[in-house]
């Protein structure tokens, strides 16, 4: 299988998606489906798998065509609301980390009462296996002063799996 236009994804990214290896019988289903696999993970603008003839008749070369698309996210919010007035939100994910297919995203939330951060990584393919594993770490502190004269702060983590 050759792999060619993917200049920031790491070859091992697409090559778990396609469902055919090396020696399996030619199947057109499987490369369908492998296609759809690639475009399914959104790190590229088109994509496409096409056999080219082998060193025999009876064998076949798939050339998987790619092109990268931005996979980095900046999200900016505000809002009002009438327990925390003025709210505002900044985010930032990045669903390609290092060409390595794995998400790495961090927000932050600020109001006059709360201060909010939240850091979360995932890895889609965790011991080389389809089964996903995260990690969710968050912080945050409220204040309760004009009601109870307390400040509440909340620390704390989770770990996640997925198949």
């Amino acid at each position: 299988m050759d792999i060619e236009g993917n200049t920031r994804t790491l070859d091992e990214v697409v090559r778990r998606e396609v469902q055919l290896i090396e020696g399996d019988a030619f199947d057109t289903a499987k490369i369908s489906r492998s296609n759809r696999r690639i475009r399914a993970l959104g790190f590229f603008k088109t994509n496409d798998i096409t056999p080219e003839q082998g060193s025999a008749p009876d064998k076949a070369i798939l050339k998987v065509k790619v092109e990268e698309q931005p996979t980095g996210e900046l999200s900016v919010g505000a809002g009002f609301s009438t327990t925390e007035a003025v709210i505002g939100d900044v985010s930032i994910s990045e669903r390609n980390l290092l060409g390595r297919g794995q998400n790495l995203r961090l927000s932050f939330s600020l109001s006059l009462r709360r201060r909010e951060v939240d850091l979360s990584f995932t890895e889609p393919y965790f011991l080389d296996k389809p089964i996903a594993a995260g990690i969710d770490i968050f912080n945050t502190n409220i204040d309760f002063q004009d009601e109870s004269s307390f400040d509440q702060s909340t620390s704390g983590g989770r770990l996640r799996t997925g198949f």
